[in-house]
């Protein structure tokens, strides 16, 4: 009785656990990129008289330089597994222009093999081509002619040539006030994403929330939900360094369910409790029967 009293108890606190099914692991946290230049692979085409560079510069990681006519990318060797969740902190700055300076840079998750984004798969606004994908794309320069009127915002991408747009961010309006994001100082982007919903931070002010964005379904990831991360820039006529100076990753990495581990943890109670009448209920047995054989 006192066994079958206490598997109650037990039972019941189990029933009224609040069970987490996820948890949020940070990846890296990396606010020097000096010799790392083998985590990452790099690729720059230019089309003009510059070379173009993509690489480490001063701790870091320089997307591409000032040079013009560039497309450049930088993108981690290894996928991560960010289709369950993840949250991503990266700091930016686009110094050194040369004209008004160009173009911009983007934040991509995507699962296209790296080695087929030459000579011209990536810019901007992430992926060129039909490629899935996820981009958060800083644009810094006004095109009129493709009904832009700003040199400092951002939108939200998914899809390759397509690019079904999500979000249009100004950041010329408060509180930021930014006429262009050339020569405009160092800032920090939060992405913060789980299946169906994606949050957007910039300078610690959230600019796009809710946003109805499953990367499984937009095709961004693989059958295992791990995906490429890293950046794309580009440079017309004027020109830019593109810098990413810090960045962060943590991803949701899921946990068993809590319903299973409370099954389980009952299971393998009664079947501790059982074992143990069965041992007492024998000791009984021998205690009135002092001279009976085992």
């Amino acid at each position: 009785m006192k066994s079958t009293a206490i598997l109650s108890v037990v039972v019941v606190s189990l029933l009224g656990a609040n069970f987490a099914t996820a948890s949020l692991n940070e990846v890296f946290n990396i606010n020097d990129f000096s010799g790392m230049e083998s985590s990452f692979t790099f690729g720059t085409v230019t089309f003009g008289p510059d070379p173009g560079f993509s690489g480490v510069a001063g701790g870091r990681l320089r997307v591409n330089d000032n040079a013009t006519d560039q497309f450049s990318f930088a993108f981690l060797n290894q996928k991560q597994l960010v289709a369950n969740g993840f949250s991503t902190t990266f700091s930016f700055e686009f110094p050194g222009p040369t004209g008004s300076g160009a173009d911009g840079m983007a934040f991509v998750v995507h699962n296209t093999n790296i080695a087929t984004l030459l000579p011209f798969g990536v810019d901007h606004h992430g992926l060129r081509n039909s490629e899935p994908q996820l981009s958060f794309a800083l644009d810094s320069y006004d095109n009129p002619d493709q009904g832009e009127n700003s040199a400092s915002k951002a939108f939200v991408f998914t899809d390759g040539m397509s690019r079904v747009k999500h979000a249009t961010i100004d950041f010329q309006s408060p509180p930021f006030n930014i006429p262009d994001l050339s020569d405009s100082g160092v800032h920090i982007v939060q992405i913060d994403y789980v299946p169906g919903d994606l949050d957007v931070f910039f300078d610690g002010n959230l600019v796009a929330q809710n946003l109805a964005i499953d990367l499984a379904g937009v095709g961004a990831v693989d059958a295992n939900g791990k995906a490429y991360l890293g950046f794309g820039a580009f440079n017309g006529a004027a020109s830019e360094n593109h810098d990413v100076v810090a960045w962060s990753l943590s991803v949701e990495v899921p946990e068993p369910n809590g319903w299973v581990v409370m099954v389980s943890l009952v299971a393998s109670m009664i079947a501790m409790f059982k074992t143990r009448r069965r041992a007492n209920s024998l000791h009984c047995r021998r205690q009135v029967h002092p001279n009976s054989r085992p």
